[in-house]
């Protein structure tokens, strides 16, 4: 009887820090955001974190960022810039269903600091460019 209690504390210690900061394991903390343009070939670039693509294309924006915007630009048409909103990521209730009450804080200040926390929208841009003036 003794072993067997044993054996389930051990898994339960596994089950529960397997969960901590399960949002850093769920999605990490940069997200990708797909760009679409009509016509494609436009430059793409994050501000102010400064990766860059072309349409059609994706980039990675840091989860924990504020106030992101996405540029896009092609020579002969206006430039584009969408801001991106940051917000609470839905999974965020794990850390207190799943979690042993010392988890709780741990897992939400892991998810929180490295901002696994937090979801960018929109997740898909589809922009049609104007032709300059």
């Amino acid at each position: 009887m003794h072993f067997q209690k044993r054996v389930f504390i051990g898994v339960l210690v596994m089950v529960c820090a397997a969960q901590l900061g399960c949002q850093v394991i769920r999605h990490g903390k940069w997200q990708t955001i797909e760009v679409h343009s009509d016509p494609p070939g436009a430059d793409v670039r994050v501000e102010p974190i400064g990766t860059f693509t072309v349409t059609p294309g994706s980039v990675a924006v840091p989860r924990k960022s504020q106030g992101a915007a996405i540029r896009i630009e092609k020579e002969g048409y206006e430039l584009q810039r969408i801001m991106l909103k940051r917000s609470k990521a839905p999974g965020n209730w794990r850390n207190i269903v799943w979690i042993h009450p010392i988890g709780i804080i741990i897992g939400l200040i892991v998810d929180y600091s490295v901002g696994a926390a937090y979801e960018q929208s929109p997740d898909s841009i589809s922009v049609k460019l104007e032709e300059a003036q």
